[in-house]
């Protein structure tokens, strides 16, 4: 019969090598996922190519209030699809907006001015009135639109 083997070895006489590190690093995770952004950014050394109506826009807003309002629209528009933004053609807009609103309210107030004068000289007829402390003059011809009396001036109104 053969010998058998003891139930414990005994350990080998060398020891056994530490194990090698692996020779590349872990992979990094995967990026978060970001939001979307509204606007891309600016390209590097591009041109917004609605910044010159913009400014046009914005010189036409305090001369020809509705023209600036257009061209402000159009430049913003024109900046926008570019990548870009345009703050001259959003003051064009904001500014010939006051400015619209501003001239209908005057266009309002000088009518219903002169529409009261008016009526005020062919309830009274032709000549000068002293109405109120305020003198009115009155064309001979009140009723026609062919002669009217010039306006009043602002410190008649004041009285």
């Amino acid at each position: 019969m053969p010998p058998t083997p003891p139930a414990n070895p005994t350990p080998p006489s060398t020891p056994a090598p530490p194990p090698v590190p692996p020779t590349a690093p872990p992979a990094a995770p995967p990026p978060a996922p970001q939001a979307a952004m509204p606007m891309q950014p600016v390209p590097a050394g591009g041109e917004d190519p609605g910044k010159g109506m913009g400014i046009a826009a914005l010189i036409f807003a305090f001369i020809a209030p509705l023209i600036g309002f257009i061209l402000g629209l159009m430049a913003r528009s024109k900046s926008k699809k570019a990548g870009h933004k345009n703050g001259l053609a959003l003051a064009a807009i904001i500014v010939s907006s006051i400015s619209m609103v501003v001239g209908l309210l005057l266009a309002f107030l000088i009518i219903s001015l002169t529409v009261s004068r008016l009526q005020e000289c062919e309830k009274l007829g032709p000549g000068i009135h002293v109405v109120d402390g305020q003198t009115i003059t009155c064309p001979s011809d009140a009723g026609s639109s062919s002669t009217l009396s010039p306006s009043p001036s602002i410190s008649e109104f004041a009285e």
